[in-house]
């Protein structure tokens, strides 16, 4: 049976498609190459939700044949390394794209709300923060985005 470490729990779904293709999984809970070595050392495969994995993690782990990330960056992975190694580093391109501007979207709304300092005031009690007259109406503005990739 194929084991495959994870960083951090993915989304049902793709917890899914690894329970049913009947995959050991081994979830560390941390992205700390140190914490997963041991997990790591007799995988097949380790998917880097939140974390790193670096030369010398991988150099310990001989059975390693996949490194995945469930989005589209691979800043954390010595990719130089996994090449020399021979280990393809795989992405999920546009797998967040919709989740990632919706996000981007809210994040306008909540600072034209001031929301993050209203919350805080208000749980604090401070019910004036209303009138601190910070937010403003997004009526009539104009956005100007500039497009970079899918998102």
């Amino acid at each position: 049976m194929a084991k495959v470490v994870i960083s951090h729990r993915l989304h049902d779904d793709g917890m899914a498609v690894l329970e049913n293709a009947g995959v050991d999984v081994v979830i560390t809970n941390s992205g700390d190459p140190k914490v997963m070595l041991p997990e790591l050392k007799d995988a097949d495969g380790v998917i880097i939700r939140i974390g790193s994995i670096d030369r010398e993690t991988m150099e310990q782990c001989p059975k390693l044949k996949v490194i995945g990330r469930p989005g589209v960056g691979v800043d954390d992975v010595d990719v130089e390394a996994a090449i020399e190694l021979g280990i393809p580093v795989v992405i999920a391109p546009g797998a967040n794209s919709r989740s990632v501007a919706e996000h981007a979207m809210a994040m306008m709304f909540a600072c034209a709300k001031d929301m993050m300092r209203s919350d805080r005031e208000m749980r604090k009690g401070n019910f004036g923060i209303r009138s601190s007259y910070k937010a403003y109406e997004l009526g009539g503005k104009t956005l100007g985005l500039l497009g970079y990739g899918h998102i």
